[in-house]
């Protein structure tokens, strides 16, 4: 370092190999400093050293950040460059090595402090037993919140027919819960559950209908200190429906699109069922309907779309919606249908037909 350096002192005795700076303010940034050895004949020159400032801070990942720099840059000869990193034990209050790491300059240490400062110090060993220490640097309490969770799909178990949302996991390690939010009608939010511990991502929302309206889903994650991060614009379920033409044998599907992925909705794939069967893919709409052709007269169909998104990675699904083609018998047996009027009054027609089927 080229200075200007000011003399601090002197030291008449050969023998003594140590100082102590008063009033240096090395805790607040690094010094520099050389010592110069003269006789009667000759003047020798130190290398210069910096000391080590340590700076330590919270980040929204949950962790406490350091950084120090070097005595030296290259290295004294003698030093280990094998960095001791010490953080101060909550009960008794001593610093203890937590760590240590050859050549380094940076630490992540994945802690956080809630009430009280939580000090750190670093020590770099040296080949004569020497022993370089940094200033005492404090990590002050946590007062960041998490970052905001990333959802990856919000969907409708086929098997219970509850909503499920699953999420990625925080990158805020210090994350201890997920509190589950559903809109309500009033513009607002109203918390439905919660997920508790960082690698826990998925819930299954017990209270939900979703084969009746298109629900919508957010998720709040929380730390250790009860930092709430923030919300985001959320995921629906997909919500299905259909209309049943039995004399033209089709029926056409509706479903409410499927928001906020990343990438976007690449398309929809349309599976079908039928009398109990597998589902089985009949095609796919960059659009929210289809018509599937071709039904069969007393024949049960279920059907459910799924969104997948573009990079080809997630899917979504809808609620599952049944559908029966007619309620004819065999030959020449009665059946009861309903239609809607124009005028909104219901008719009841009762009329005898062969069921077998006839393409129109």
């Amino acid at each position: 370092m080229a200075g200007p350096y000011i003399l601090i002192d002197s030291i008449a005795n050969f023998n003594v190999t140590t100082y102590t700076h008063v009033g240096a303010n090395a805790d607040l940034t690094s010094r520099f400093y050389y010592v110069r050895a003269s006789s009667g004949c000759v003047n020798n020159t130190s290398d210069t050293l910096e000391t080590m400032f340590l700076s330590v801070g919270n980040t929204s990942g949950g962790t406490a950040n350091m950084s120090w720099n070097t005595l030296q840059k290259p290295p004294v000869p003698t030093s280990t460059e094998m960095m001791q990193i010490f953080r101060e034990d909550p009960i008794s209050g001593l610093l203890t090595l937590i760590d240590s790491s050859y050549q380094i300059s940076t630490y992540a240490d994945p802690f956080t402090t809630c009430s009280d400062s939580t000090d750190y110090q670093i020590l770099v060993l040296d080949s004569f037993g020497c022993i370089s220490s940094s200033n005492v640097a404090a990590l002050e309490p946590d007062d960041f919140n998490p970052v905001p969770v990333i959802i990856d799909s919000v969907s409708v178990d086929p098997i219970t027919g509850f909503a499920t949302i699953g999420w990625e996991v925080s990158t805020s390690i210090d994350v201890v819960a997920y509190i589950v939010y559903v809109a309500n009608a009033f513009g607002g939010w109203d918390s439905v559950g919660i997920s508790n511990g960082l690698n826990n991502t998925f819930y299954m929302d017990f209270t939900s209908f979703p084969d009746t309206q298109s629900i919508l889903y957010d998720i709040i994650a929380v730390d250790t200190c009860g930092n709430i991060g923030a919300g985001t614009l959320g995921h629906s379920t997909i919500l299905l429906t259909a209309t049943l033409d039995t004399c033209a044998g089709e029926a056409t599907l509706d479903w409410s699109p499927y928001y906020l992925w990343a990438s976007g909705v690449n398309d929809y794939t349309v599976f079908v069922s039928e009398n109990g069967g597998a589902f089985n893919s009949v095609g796919t709409a960059i659009g929210t309907q289809f018509t599937l052709s071709g039904l069969n007269r007393g024949t049960v169909y279920c059907y459910f779309v799924m969104a997948n998104d573009g990079t080809g990675t997630m899917t979504s699904s809808s609620n599952i919606l049944c559908t029966y083609t007619d309620t004819s018998a065999a030959g020449g047996v009665p059946f009861t249908m309903t239609v809607e009027a124009r005028d909104s009054v219901k008719s009841l027609l009762v009329w005898n037909e062969e069921p077998t089927w006839v393409t129109l």
